[in-house]
């Protein structure tokens, strides 16, 4: 049901700006991922910026590939988006990293972006050098700078004023937010992600057969979809929570949604065994 869940959102057709991955002579010092960074990098050197992102995406078909985007970041918070496409799984953010580097950019900021392997990005996060979450509509969204916490387009507050990040689900499970709680109980939204659940056709698709059992297919992959779609924002709701705490929040903790907590959602339990697996 996940992977099929995967198939569904993977297969959704877009156009997005790739970066061919490049082939030629590769020595023993030098491996195809650098060879193809440093090709990639150095057409869009005139781009780049004091804060150029490198992000890995969420899923690709091909295990030993990954989709990358490289992003800058201006300093009126604004973000422009200058390539992405797939590089080997193993070296290709390394590859990125040190191309950057090469151009001139001193700590190029490292995290992930929301796209699969066919839908463009919407969202990312960085996690290294500091915390920030952006959006390709809006630009730069939140961050976490030395003991600070800036909610961009309001005022800074210090990271210990927040007691709570969590991710939430709409009502209708269309859309789901990452939001931080201050004392006193007021709540702020960081960013807001539109889910696309199930189309019309899917639903059409898991309806046939014994009627009896129609509700629990479409509720199973209704849970499989949902872990599948907001597994960014979990991520980077997560590295939020990290963050905060490493800069003087030492009580913050993370909340869930109850549908995707894996003590409710089995497909949210069989991602999280396979992201501990994968760290071993």
């Amino acid at each position: 049901m996940l992977a099929r869940a995967i198939r569904h959102a993977a297969a959704r057709p877009c156009n997005v700006t790739r970066m061919p991955l490049a082939r030629g002579y590769c020595s023993d010092e030098q491996s195809l991922s650098a060879l193809a960074a440093s090709s990639i990098v150095s057409e869009i050197k005139s781009k780049l910026s004091g804060k150029t992102f490198i992000g890995r995406g969420q899923y690709f078909p091909d295990a030993e590939m990954d989709r990358y985007g490289l992003v800058a970041i201006r300093d009126d918070g604004s973000v422009e988006h200058l390539r992405d496409g797939p590089l080997p799984a193993e070296d290709g953010m390394d590859a990125l990293c040190e191309a950057v580097k090469g151009a001139g950019v001193e700590h190029p900021y490292m995290g992930e972006l929301d796209f699969n392997a066919s839908q463009p990005w919407g969202h990312g996060y960085y996690y290294d050098p500091s915390f920030g979450i952006f959006s390709q509509a809006d630009g730069m969204l939140c961050s976490v700078e030395g003991n600070s916490f800036m909610i961009h387009g309001e005022h800074a507050m210090g990271a210990s004023d927040v007691s709570s990040v969590g991710v939430r689900l709409s009502e209708t499970k269309d859309s789901c937010w990452i939001e931080v709680n201050l004392g006193g109980g007021s709540c702020r939204r960081v960013c807001e992600l539109e889910l696309p659940g199930l189309t019309e056709d899917e639903m059409a698709e898991e309806s046939k057969g014994e009627e009896a059992q129609v509700g629990h297919v479409l509720r199973m992959n209704e849970m499989a979809v949902l872990v599948w779609e907001t597994d960014w924002a979990i991520k980077a709701a997560a590295q939020l929570t990290l963050a905060l705490r490493n800069q003087g929040g030492g009580e913050v903790h993370l909340g869930i949604a109850e549908d995707l907590h894996a003590q409710h959602n089995s497909f949210a339990q069989m991602r999280n065994e396979l992201l501990m697996a994968g760290s071993n």
